[in-house]
């Protein structure tokens, strides 16, 4: 209601159609919400954060390829914003570019004036981990996600993420016992359970949890519909 009032106050106002369409995105009305990023962007073509919304739009809906491209404007317009570039390395990787995807990363968190906050941030640490990962960069990648796991110590997502780690490097029984860390009180443990029994091949169970959420995080539908080592399950 408050973007649609912001909408009726002035129809040119390119962020308030972005507002929409983030609102729109959260309540899964995805044509909806497109078409209130594609208005936003026709009107404020330079706005990082409308680019940088519609490119996670895209990518929950597997779009990787063209979410790419958005969250790169968005880095471009905005270069010193640790989230935008946390979000675009991840749409890097998302896309199959994971040698770009290492490089941003490795740039992000080292550049100032934000590394000492990024080294705080556990987001921006276990994204790089599951690159470094993916990379091969097995002992960084467990560094990066145990740092971040100072921060958020049960936290499902991270420990999603080292999972990811111990299967990248073949060991699966590391994989399942670091998940069993995680605070299965937390209202996105269902979801992340399920990714890690997708990661391990474990369909049925993976299935068995994603039919306990009645209403997935958004994020995790971003890992579901592009991450790559996922692709077996998505079929």
């Amino acid at each position: 209601a408050a973007a649609q009032r912001a909408i009726a106050l002035d129809s040119t106002a390119g962020d308030a159609y972005a507002a929409l369409g983030q609102v729109l995105a959260w309540e899964h009305a995805w044509a909806e919400a497109e078409v209130a990023y594609r208005r936003a962007l026709q009107l404020a073509p330079t706005d990082a954060t409308a680019h940088q919304w519609y490119a996670l739009l895209l990518a929950y809906l597997g779009r990787a390829r063209e979410a790419a491209v958005h969250s790169g404007h968005a880095s471009q317009l905005d270069p010193l914003s640790v989230q935008v570039n946390n979000m675009h390395g991840m749409m890097l990787y998302y896309a199959g570019r994971l040698d770009e995807a290492m490089r941003h990363y490795e740039r992000t968190v080292d550049a100032e004036p934000d590394s000492a906050w990024v080294r705080r941030n556990p987001w921006v640490l276990t994204n790089f981990s599951r690159i470094a990962a993916a990379a091969g960069r097995h002992a960084l990648a467990v560094k990066l996600v145990e740092q971040s796991l100072q921060v958020v110590p049960a936290h499902p997502r991270p420990l999603f993420d080292l999972a990811y780690a111990y299967a990248a490097a073949g060991n699966l029984d590391g994989a399942r016992h670091a998940f069993a860390r995680a605070d299965s009180s937390h209202a996105h443990y269902a979801v992340y359970r399920g990714l890690v029994h997708a990661l391990l091949g474990e369909r049925d169970a993976a299935f068995a949890w994603f039919e306990r959420v009645g209403e997935w995080p958004l994020p995790s539908l971003v890992s579901l519909n592009c991450e790559p080592r996922l692709a077996a399950f998505r079929a």
